[in-house]
């Protein structure tokens, strides 16, 4: 049986896959098209673009966002290739945040993604903190199945503007108390 990749730090060169890796499995796209929803489509289109215009624009700048003192972000490979990643954004106060969890399409339902969400959960335990919240599509249903498996509960729904008149997304907000 081959051995399970782990994660580790991202690295600078490891941004171009990285980036890559986002624009491949947003969920919103990917939903839009696996379900011939053409609007659920320009909806991820909107989102994708504006992300990599701002936080993925570079290394630079994708690493501000991890920079903070308890902040980190993970990618996963095999092979040489980037095939997953998990961020954790420290928000003080005792909460951390699971943001930008991703794992190749080609490498779902072998563990991986567990894999990425146990390391930020052993890194959230050792700052300590004792929340870990998400937000996601409610369209997002696989995901939303896949945190609840791991222990996250609903915490509360919400609509955000896409920037694009009348363009709005149900957001799922989930957490994770931590013992």
């Amino acid at each position: 049986m081959d051995k399970a990749p782990e994660a580790r730090e991202a690295m600078p060169h490891d941004f171009a896959a990285y980036r890559a890796l986002f624009e491949a499995q947003e969920c919103l796209r990917e939903m839009g098209r696996e379900q011939g929803d053409d609007e659920l489509v320009k909806r991820g289109d909107l989102y994708v673009d504006g992300v990599l215009e701002t936080e993925l624009r570079s290394w630079d700048e994708c690493a501000e966002r991890f920079a903070a003192p308890g902040s980190r972000l993970w990618v996963m490979e095999m092979e040489g290739k980037v095939v997953g990643s998990v961020g954790a954004v420290h928000c003080g106060a005792g909460d951390l945040e699971l943001v930008r969890m991703y794992v190749d399409q080609s490498c779902r339902r072998r563990g991986y993604g567990q894999i990425l969400v146990q390391q930020l959960l052993d890194h959230a335990r050792s700052i300590p903190v004792s929340q870990v919240t998400l937000t996601t599509p409610q369209v997002n249903r696989r995901g939303i199945s896949f945190y609840e498996k791991l222990g996250f509960e609903l915490d509360r729904t919400f609509t955000v503007s896409l920037g694009s008149p009348g363009l709005q997304l149900e957001i799922v907000e989930l957490s994770l108390i931590l013992s």
